[in-house]
């Protein structure tokens, strides 16, 4: 048997110890309102009872759409606990998102809330496996009903399976770009070695809080916040959602001392707000989020709100922090771009398309290799395969440049790379000077298919306007041909009230090239 620094623990055992030895220690805080460790442990306890009633049991799939609420928690932990495996689902999802993951994964029921039961109960019809609909209790925040309003039966925790650190706790669903979405399994272990990863490279405490605005549906807020806080004993500040207005009012009520939630056009929005007295009364210390705006703003947030922001990277596959910039060292970031450098017990390398080692400044594609690595995607055996090398390593389809120190940062996707005119543009490039303009929010950039063929694709901008100056598309060419080659420089411009993301802010570009808008400007 082959022993990791965990052993044989799971997050379940840990929330037990935890809930034994400290039954009244906080586990979470949600819109004024505290909840123990020991009424999590007994709430979700009780609701793998109820499922080990209903007929689910080791290997069933279990699904989950809902908003933050601890609810969430007690049925995330409640399908663990019974031996099934938890299959988190996006609330955006439409009818027809939904009824495919469904029946992809086979879930025999789903957990959810007032607001998803009506589009969840017609689905629910026309799966290929009979489902059953569990309701989050209004009156009841840690319990819930039956969908036609009976109350649960329950089990006694004596039935409860022994987990296994190689078997699978969970399979998350990630954004589709041409094709379906992918099921990304996840093992008990897996989640183990994430929080472990998380703890050592933050020097997270058990005093730590984590802010959690972004959907607990996602790796970001359930990996990186919630299971942290198991591991250590810790509390989490559970927000219903990411509120402009209200952030920093919210991160006082949670006692937040860290959010794994800071994204660039966030950090640009928070900065556009009157000043509070919140904001200077806050406990945040860091924030972990991806690649920022513009160093000038990274700065300005840093002195007006006393948090320094950590760029990072990471997939669901690779169900760890991949990589992160240092915590305690007075480095500052390089570049808009920079994601620092691999976590503890994680590798990369950067890769030529022939396979061979990118060199220094030079961009490749990112292969990470780590004990966290997801186990597979769900009924796809092909798909697996072609992710891996054959010496183990993932391809993720990200670029990276690595300096002479080792510093990452990030280019763009591989499959983002514009060809035009015989040159290669990388998306990410042009989106950072576009965003540099004061007018600009925030921007998006395409490749689309030019009439002429030898031309490759035209270089297509779909821009978000701020309020900090004024901008129009002569505007914006005028600054893109003084920053970029004329190759790089938009051709076409297209002004739009919000870009189409993923909850967590991640851009979607399939949207932008299946929607087409008029432009500001065409050549």
């Amino acid at each position: 048997m082959v022993l990791k620094s965990w052993g044989r623990y799971t997050i379940v055992d840990l929330l037990r110890e935890t809930a034994q030895a400290s039954p009244q220690s906080t586990f979470v805080r949600f819109a004024g309102r505290e909840f123990s460790y020991g009424a999590m442990d007994e709430a979700s306890a009780a609701f793998a009872g109820a499922l080990r009633a209903a007929g689910a049991g080791p290997g069933s799939r279990v699904a989950i759409a809902m908003a933050n609420r601890p609810a969430f928690l007690v049925a995330f932990l409640g399908i663990l606990r019974c031996g099934a495996i938890a299959v988190p689902l996006n609330t955006s999802y439409k009818a027809d998102e939904y009824r495919y993951a469904l029946d992809h994964a086979g879930c025999r029921a789903v957990v959810t809330e007032a607001a998803f039961a009506a589009v969840l109960a017609d689905v629910s019809k026309a799966t290929q496996v009979v489902v059953q609909l569990f309701l989050a209790d209004d009156d009841a925040p840690l319990w819930f009903h039956a969908q036609d309003g009976r109350a649960l039966a329950q089990g006694t925790t004596e039935d409860e399976p022994l987990l296994a650190p190689e078997a699978l706790a969970g399979i998350f669903y990630t954004s589709g770009t041409t094709a379906r979405p992918k099921g990304v399994m996840i093992t008990h272990g897996n989640l183990m070695y994430s929080a472990e990863v998380t703890i050592r490279s933050l020097s997270l405490r058990q005093t730590d809080v984590p802010a959690l605005a972004f959907p607990l549906f996602h790796a970001n807020s359930l990996f990186y916040g919630v299971l942290t806080a198991i591991v250590l004993g810790g509390t989490i500040g559970l927000l219903p959602g990411f509120s402009v207005s209200r952030y920093w009012a919210q991160v006082c009520q949670a006692g937040a001392t860290w959010t794994p939630g800071i994204t660039g056009p966030l950090m640009r929005l928070l900065l556009q707000q009157a000043q509070t007295a919140e904001e200077t009364r806050h406990t945040l210390r860091f924030a972990v989020g991806g690649t920022f705006l513009s160093l000038e703003e990274v700065a300005e947030f840093t002195e007006r709100f006393g948090v320094k922001l950590l760029p990072g990277w990471s997939m669901t596959e690779t169900v760890s922090l991949g990589t992160l910039h240092p915590n305690l060292r007075a480095l500052p970031i390089p570049t808009t771009t920079g994601i620092g450098f691999p976590t503890l017990g994680q590798e990369v390398r950067l890769v030529r398309d022939d396979g061979s080692d990118a060199a220094s400044g030079e961009p490749g594609e990112i292969l990470y290799r780590s004990p966290s690595l997801f186990a597979g995607y769900l009924n796809d055996p092909k798909a697996t395969r072609n992710v891996f090398t054959s010496d183990g390593w993932l391809r993720t389809g990200d670029l990276g440049r690595m300096d002479e120190r080792g510093y990452l940062s990030f280019v763009d996707r591989k499959k983002d790379m514009i060809k035009t005119r015989g040159e290669n543009v990388a998306a990410a490039e042009v989106e950072r000077v576009l965003n540099e303009h004061p007018g600009v929010l925030e921007s998006a950039v395409i490749g689309v298919r030019s009439e002429v063929g030898l031309l490759g694709d035209r270089v297509e901008a779909y821009v978000v306007k701020s309020n900090r100056a004024a901008v129009d598309a002569a505007e914006l060419r005028r600054w893109t041909t003084e920053k970029l080659a004329d190759f790089k420089v938009p051709q076409v411009i297209h002004f739009v009230g919000a870009l189409p993301k993923t909850p967590l802010g991640k851009i979607q570009r399939q949207q932008l090239r299946r929607v087409r808008v008029p432009s500001a400007t065409e050549d």
